[in-house]
């Protein structure tokens, strides 16, 4: 086997009628992309919008929405014009159930990854770069029916897809097709254990689910959510003006929870070298999806092959988080996982290869 090079890196029938076909999968997000409203497309416009743009790629690639009140952040966002790499605009339609739809401009802004991350570091932060992607069970009870959302709804559903690319979040809502409906249903989604939402979206393979529970309440809108991962769950609820409101909670909601679940701060980073061994390479074709996976990995800043033993490789590596927080970036990317059976000590480290 040819060994892997040293790889160094620095109302609900509003919601319901505005039915529209889109793309199943879940959006890529680009972490380093921040956008901003504007009145128009002039040059000092422009220039007062970059600031607010840098602050929300900040967020973005940080997971950390507390940025946005953070002082240090001041002599940083003069440095905008200076890290834009690329800029562009786009309208966006924003409605709500209670009012006309409005058009609104904004800018949006490509910055500097390396200038991005370096300005997150000052204030003691890092980039968020593993994300879990999410599948979203949307129930809404319209009083008579209760009704999950697919993904051919993602269109009507702007105020949750538009907030949770704010947050660098990726959602995907389920087809709802007939291997759908055979597993859940809207009335078990809607009073049923977060497990059960977790198991009907074991074949969209994402580590996370969400349950989202809408209904008019009088008014104003409730909302129940809740997050489903693994073993674990988070359910909170709120009472929203209007349904937009509420998705726009669903989506904060989720990507502060996975932020403090899966986001690596700054004083978790410290560098140590380990040796990795890597079960269950069968194939040359395993070897290329582990190999293409680690060099992905931001939690790896370098690795090479020593040795291989059977379907077992080993490796020689250098992480810049502890092992713990390693298993938890591991277990978004759901292409290796911990072997808890393996012989390890505080400077070697079991896995083994996802089938």
């Amino acid at each position: 086997m040819t060994p892997v090079h040293s790889l160094i890196r620095g109302p609900v029938l509003f919601l319901l009628a505005l039915l529209a076909t889109a793309n199943a999968h879940a959006e890529v997000v680009d972490l380093y992309t921040g956008v901003a409203p504007v009145a128009s497309q002039d040059e000092a416009e422009r220039a007062r919008a970059l600031r607010a743009a840098l602050i929300s790629a900040l967020v973005r690639a940080s997971g950390d929405s507390t940025l946005t009140g953070d002082s240090r952040l001041a002599p940083l966002l003069d440095q905008a014009p200076q890290w834009a790499q690329n800029f562009g605009y786009r309208q966006e339609v924003e409605a709500s159930s209670g009012s006309a739809p409005v058009v609104r401009d904004y800018l949006q802004v490509r910055f500097d990854p390396v200038q991005v991350a370096a300005a997150l570091a000052a204030i003691g932060r890092s980039v968020w770069a593993e994300r879990p992607r999410t599948l979203l069970w949307l129930v809404i009870d319209d009083g008579s029916a209760r009704r999950i959302a697919s993904a051919a709804q993602v269109s009507a559903l702007d105020a949750l897809t538009r907030h949770a690319r704010e947050r660098g979040i990726s959602i995907q809502l389920p087809t709802m097709d007939a291997e759908d409906l055979a597993r859940i249903d809207a009335d078990t989604l809607w009073g049923g254990p977060s497990s059960m939402a977790s198991a009907a979206a074991s074949r969209y393979g994402t580590p996370i689910a969400m349950v989202v529970r809408l209904a008019r309440a009088g008014a104003n809108w409730s909302a129940r959510f809740s997050l489903a991962d693994g073993a674990r769950s988070d359910d909170w609820a709120g009472s929203y003006a209007d349904a937009n409101a509420a998705l726009a909670a669903a989506a904060g909601g989720l990507a502060d929870r996975l932020a403090q679940r899966y986001a690596v701060a700054a004083v978790e980073r410290v560098v140590g070298d380990y040796v990795i061994n890597i079960a269950g390479i069968d194939s040359a074709e395993d070897f290329a999806r582990v190999q293409a996976y680690l060099a992905g990995l931001s939690v790896l800043t370098a690795f090479a092959t020593t040795g291989a033993e059977g379907t077992t490789l080993t490796l020689a590596a250098t992480l810049d988080v502890s092992p713990a927080r390693l298993r938890q970036v591991l277990a978004v990317g759901g292409v290796l996982a911990f072997d808890d059976g393996a012989l390890a000590d505080e400077r070697r480290i079991g896995l083994r290869l996802v089938r």
